[in-house]
């Protein structure tokens, strides 16, 4: 009993002891995304990883769905809190600086001296989005360029030859019809595609389209819109075909229709077989689905678009350094994201690493770089999105004629403009 009493005295001395000694505060900072189950899977494991190298920081992760991601960001961020730390659109990015929303990267928690030492770890151009004034406010988390995925097991059972996917919108119309299945009443069983139905999924996918026609959203100065140009409108009618030929209903549309079976081709990026190795593990690349080439309009010029993330600090943020020195850890590792999350993160040597010969995707979209576009820079992205969405379907739902529902498009657009430059 006594050695037991004196083993315990001792045990509330050495505490004591530990108590007075001097000890390190714990920084907690807050890192906050959007919902995607293999980046959240790694991000969790990356943090355990961190805090034990760094005991004095702790990093709290919460996500949200990506339709909620901007809008719940922008309200923080007005209400003067936000996150330490979070990753950005590239073409979105306007929209948070013009608040005041970045800090500027801090080159020493990459164990280096300048902006320019960081700007020469990755491949030229690519920090760019990330970029003001030739401050460097964010370092990329994907470099990621949207193509075709299509299902090769849907095209055998519909006797279509499965190496040979659409090249043209038209093709893939037709294909479309083959693949979609309707019960004897007339209703989906099986889309023949679908396009993403978030609202910056669509403005991206009808972006590859508007550019295909020699189009752009805008004038070369911002200024105004020319949306409702021939090109524009060439770009309506293409993109509201597949409805308008019923091999894709937005109303039929639930999550993760491909991986399912419920559709046989959709439009996403390098990313998406992640997604299905740890959902759908049953289905395999290049047997069961593959990536293809983006269709082209007849007689259009090719076009692909590029999406980005960038990883940045919180201008307003009591803990920049912590902050800054957990995306410089995470940064540090892009063959791991590729191989787990398929996100092309662009340092310099990410092909070297033996790891890139095991992501069966990335050459499709290696292939798809000299025709890649970027959506238009400006300030009202995020605004943008819904007149965008509302034009839609004034034609798809509710019939109006495409270049009337594209003269409106360009009205609000103008109006958006107006009101920034106002302020």
């Amino acid at each position: 009993m006594k050695k037991v009493r004196l083993g315990l005295a001792l045990v509330i001395v050495s505490l004591f002891v530990v108590s007075l000694g001097v000890s390190a505060e714990v920084t907690t900072i807050r890192y906050f995304g959007h919902t995607f189950e293999p980046t959240n899977l790694l991000v969790q494991e990356l943090i355990k990883e961190f805090e034990a190298q760094n005991p004095d920081i702790k990093v709290e992760y919460e996500w949200v769905t990506s339709s909620q991601y901007e809008e719940k960001l922008l309200t923080e961020l007005a209400a003067g809190i936000g996150p330490d730390l979070w990753h950005v659109r590239d073409r979105s990015f306007l929209t948070f600086f013009r608040v005041g929303a970045f800090a500027p990267i801090m080159p020493s928690a990459f164990g280096v001296e300048t902006q320019d030492d960081i700007i020469a770890l990755y491949e030229p151009g690519t920090v760019e989005p990330y970029m003001m004034d030739g401050v460097l406010y964010g370092i990329p988390k994907e470099h990621n360029i949207l193509t075709l995925y299509y299902r090769m097991d849907h095209f055998r059972e519909a006797g279509l030859d499965p190496n040979k996917p659409p090249t043209t919108w038209d093709e893939l119309i037709e294909m479309g019809k083959a693949l979609t299945q309707r019960d004897s009443r007339g209703r989906l069983l099986r889309s023949g595609f679908e396009w993403n139905n978030a609202a910056s999924g669509k403005l991206t996918r009808f972006a590859s389209i508007l550019y295909q026609a020699g189009g752009d959203f805008f004038n070369e100065d911002m200024t105004e819109s020319i949306i409702n140009n021939e090109a524009g409108l060439k770009a309506a009618e293409t993109y509201i075909a597949p409805i308008k030929a019923g091999i894709y209903d937005p109303g039929y549309h639930l999550e993760e229709d491909f991986e399912n079976g419920r559709v046989s081709m959709t439009t996403s990026g390098p990313y998406l077989p992640s997604n299905i190795d740890v959902k759908y593990p049953h289905l395999k690349y290049g047997v069961d689905y593959a990536a293809a080439p983006y269709p082209v309009i007849e007689g259009g010029e090719p076009a692909a678009i590029f999406t980005g993330w960038g990883w940045v600090v919180n201008a307003r943020s009591k803990n920049q350094e912590a902050a800054w020195k957990f995306i410089a850890f995470m940064s540090e590792r892009p063959g791991l994201w590729l191989q787990r999350t398929g996100f092309i993160q662009p340092r310099k040597g990410l092909l070297d690493d033996p790891v890139a010969e095991t992501v069966p995707q990335l050459q499709t979209f290696l292939d798809l770089n000299p025709i890649m576009r970027t959506m238009p820079r400006t300030p009202i992205y995020v605004e943008m999105q819904e007149p965008f969405v509302e034009m839609i379907d004034r034609i798809a739902l509710e019939g109006m004629d495409p270049q009337e529902a594209l003269d409106i498009l360009k009205a609000e657009l103008d109006e958006l403009l107006r009101i920034y430059h106002q302020n």
